[in-house]
């Protein structure tokens, strides 16, 4: 799944695309459950990609 992270950061953060992953339960659970682990928060904090949004 973690493959899938990195695209999905971009398209949720740099297009006007964000909205759809909310509308859908399942995809916007799977995707919180991504965000939360540990080695993708330090990936976000090493390479400063929450300064990118």
């Amino acid at each position: 799944d973690l493959l899938h992270v990195p695209l999905t950061f971009y398209a949720i953060n740099s297009t006007d695309e964000g909205g759809l992953w909310n509308k859908r339960p399942n995809v916007s659970r799977w995707l919180k459950n991504l965000n939360e682990r540990e080695c993708w928060k330090n990936i976000v904090t090493e390479y400063k990609l929450s300064e990118h949004i």
